[in-house]
Order: structure tokens, then sequence, then C-alpha cells
């Protein structure tokens, strides 16, 4: 019995075998944290590239406008051509963007306005829900800019 206590052949073998799980787990725990943290950040450029186009428009709050920012959002261009900015894959619907013109008042003569893109994604993993948790991140970002004027 004493020997078998001694004896520490395929000792390395079992510690890896007991650790393997644990290192698995975080591998894949890096791995979606990254795909959603990249999601996020292709969400905030996604508005902010929106928000910018509409600040320099004569009219913000004219529907072509803001189809094109949409699709300079969506597809990286005014046309709404190409594949998509940030793939279906991801996500368990498509990204979308509302906008908000709003007047604001102050002390200096005139009105400024301000335009507003707001983005809503749900960022969806299939490895999140092994685990028993919620498989679908909601994500929400907005940005603001001020009008350019004249």
């Amino acid at each position: 019995m004493r020997r078998f206590l001694r004896n520490q052949t395929a000792s390395a073998a079992l510690e890896f075998a007991l650790s393997l799980p644990i290192l698995i787990g975080l591998v894949i725990g890096a791995e979606e944290f990254g795909s959603a943290f990249w999601c996020h950040h292709m969400l905030v450029q996604m508005t902010r590239d929106a928000t910018r186009y509409l600040s320099r428009v004569p009219d913000p709050t004219n529907g072509v406008y803001q189809t094109r920012a949409t699709n300079l959002a969506l597809y990286g261009n005014q046309a709404g051509t190409g594949t998509a900015v940030m793939p279906s894959t991801f996500g368990s619907g498509p990204v979308t963007i509302s906008y908000t013109v709003a007047n604001m008042g102050g002390t200096w003569t005139g009105v400024a306005q301000n335009v507003t893109a707001t983005a809503h994604f749900t960022y969806s993993s299939t490895l999140i829900g092994w685990f028993g948790l919620e498989p679908d991140l909601a994500m929400a970002v907005s940005h603001t800019e001020r009008v350019q004027s004249d």
C-alpha cells in the first residue's frame, strides 16, 4: 500500500486531465468575450458614422438623408450595397438604427440642433447557452453630435 501511495508515475497526466476542462472554459470564455466586444465596437463605429453624416447634411430630418446614413452605417456606403459591416452570424436579429433631431435652446443667437443615432443589436451565443446562461445579450449604443450650420 505504501508503495502505491509513493508512486508518482502518471501524476502529471492526471493533473493535466483535471485542469483541462478549466483551461478549455477559459479559452472559450475569452473567445466569446472577444466576439461580443468586437460587436459592441462595430456598433459604436456604425452609430458614429451615421451621426457624423447626418450632422453635416442640410436637413437631418429628411428621410432620404436618414436612409443614406443607415446604409452608411450598415454597409459602409450610402447606396446600401455590398456585404454588411457586421455579419448576421453574430446576432439573432438585424441592427436597427433610429434618429432623433432635437432643437437645443441656449444663450446664443439662433437655435442649435443635435442629431442622435441609436443602434440596437442582439448578440447571440450558443456557447454561453451551454452553461445555462441567457444566450442573447442586448446591446444598445447612442451617439449625439451637433448639426453643422453654415
